[in-house]
């Protein structure tokens, strides 16, 4: 190997080491990103679920179980495809099924038609 071959390697064997502390420091951006993200999407997840429980614990105070058949069908709601047997279990599951089906503002909008002087 000549001397001017050696240098070419060097020289390109810096470049390459740069490229990778470029890469490595990109990479450290979107790890950092992405753990914004993923602490984003968990603080978000709590406070739908705070949200869906305040909701269910709504419709267990304000509405008795023949109302909230009453609401399913008024929902367009086939009351039996909603699982449980109780009132809280017919609420729990009736707010996944709205949350679910991105239909939860219809719900929340019904409950407020209904019971106008509760807090939804």
């Amino acid at each position: 190997m000549t001397a001017k071959e050696a240098q070419t390697l060097r020289e390109r064997i810096a470049q390459i080491e740069r490229e990778m502390m470029d890469f490595r420091l990109a990479m450290a951006r979107v790890l950092s990103a992405l753990y914004d993200s993923v602490h984003d999407l968990e603080s978000w997840q709590q406070e739908h679920t705070m949200e869906l429980t305040r909701l269910r614990d709504c419709l267990v105070l304000h509405f008795n179980l023949s109302e909230i058949q009453t609401a399913c069908f008024d929902l367009g709601i086939e009351y039996d495809s909603i699982p449980g047997d109780s009132l809280d279990d017919k609420a729990r599951e009736l707010v996944r099924f709205m949350s679910r089906s991105g239909r939860l503002e219809g719900l929340i909008k019904y409950c407020h038609t209904m019971r106008p002087n509760a807090v939804w």
